[in-house]
């Protein structure tokens, strides 16, 4: 990737909050990954699942050490080279504006299902329960390890719906708004349209920004709640790099598993 890509690159993933790479990884990358991460789909690890998770801090390899788990460490530093090939810290970087560090990486598997893998939501919705930082959202590296279309395995993301949700969780920090449930897209639509938030959100990220998310989620409130409009097609070794306050959803694996590798990095 050159210069020129990377700036386009950066800019739009700063303007919508996604970007899209066709072919990211090489053959020789995914030769290696198909590798390491073989068991993944032979022993069905599902998203969320422990074992599906390599450690990146050296304490976690410690562990992992400890615990005679030298597989994990191994396959932990061939995905790290992988991502130092790929340069995913300074494209990180580049959208904090800020140092960054990789935090995690994960890999699961979905076997085929008629149901999405996730629905429609946002991975940084205000938890009154934990110790919630704004600076703790993630830039996350989507690699898809299988083919993806709709209605079987791809993602979905709506431009610019970072904004809002970082525009909400801004305003309950700042206590302008009533902490409430938004996990979900049906849930944050309700309070971003709510008389008492509305102007407080469109004060924040403008008119544009916040008309083209009232649009681009009308179809919540149809009796299907899903759409494909925004399913982003995918070849293996392709990947999806986005802003993980931004809504988004799994679509269900109904015709082919599904498989993906994650990295996770974070604001210094």
């Amino acid at each position: 990737m050159n210069v020129q890509d990377k700036n386009n690159l950066n800019s739009k993933l700063k303007e919508t909050g996604f970007v899209t790479i066709n072919n990211f990884l090489d053959g020789e990358s995914i030769q290696a990954i198909d590798k390491e991460l073989k068991n993944i789909s032979t022993t069905n690890i599902n998203k969320g699942d422990k074992r599906g998770y390599y450690p990146v801090r050296a304490r976690a390899k410690i562990i992992k050490l400890l615990k005679f788990d030298i597989s994990s460490i191994k396959s932990s530093l061939v995905l790290e080279k992988i991502a130092k090939k790929l340069e995913l810290k300074k494209i990180a970087e580049s959208f904090f504006n800020n140092k960054a560090h990789l935090h995690m990486i994960d890999s699961y598997y979905s076997p085929i299902s008629n149901k999405n893998v996730i629905d429609w939501h946002s991975d940084m919705t205000f938890n009154p329960k934990i110790n919630y930082k704004i600076n703790n959202a993630s830039l996350k590296f989507f690699f898809y390890l299988t083919d993806v279309q709709s209605d079987n395995g791809c993602l979905a993301y709506l431009p610019y719906s970072n904004f809002v949700t970082k525009a909400v969780a801004n305003l309950i920090l700042q206590k302008k708004i009533e902490p409430t449930p938004y996990w979900n897209l049906f849930e944050l639509r309700n309070l971003v349209l709510s008389k008492n938030n509305k102007n407080l959100i469109l004060d924040m990220v403008g008119e544009e920004k916040f008309n083209s998310f009232i649009k681009n989620t009308e179809f919540i409130e149809d009796k299907i709640k899903d759409t494909k409009k925004f399913d982003i097609e995918m070849k293996k070794g392709g990947a999806i790099i986005f802003d993980e306050f931004g809504i988004h959803r799994g679509a269900m694996p109904s015709k082919t598993p599904r498989q993906v590798l994650r990295y996770l990095y974070r604001k210094n």
